[in-house]
């Protein structure tokens, strides 16, 4: 005995679900520290090298894979500029210190 079965063409999506609009669930938006808590967060960073490689970070809006990219030819001291790579873009720039 063959069963018989129905052979159903691909259906081209319809304009309206091409088109269909995105609903988002509500997430809660980065917060950004305030002053305050900037200056809470120095006040018992007691070493100078990590107070100062914090302040690169919080400065520049370093990501933690772009501030252990930094070495000492990334630091132009006689001109006072920071060379950066950044891994989103991929474009390292020049800044000044």
């Amino acid at each position: 005995m063959k069963l018989k079965t129905q052979h159903k063409p691909p259906q081209k999506p319809s304009r309206s679900r091409s088109h269909r609009t995105l609903i988002l669930l509500r997430v809660a938006l980065p917060r950004y520290l305030t002053q305050e808590e900037i200056t809470r967060l120095f006040a018992v960073i007691s070493s100078p090298r990590d107070r100062a490689l914090f302040a690169l970070i919080y400065h520049y809006g370093l990501r933690v894979e772009e501030a252990t990219l930094l070495s000492l030819e990334s630091v132009d001291l006689k001109n006072l500029h920071i060379r950066i790579q950044r891994l989103k873009n991929g474009v390292s720039s020049q800044k000044p210190l």
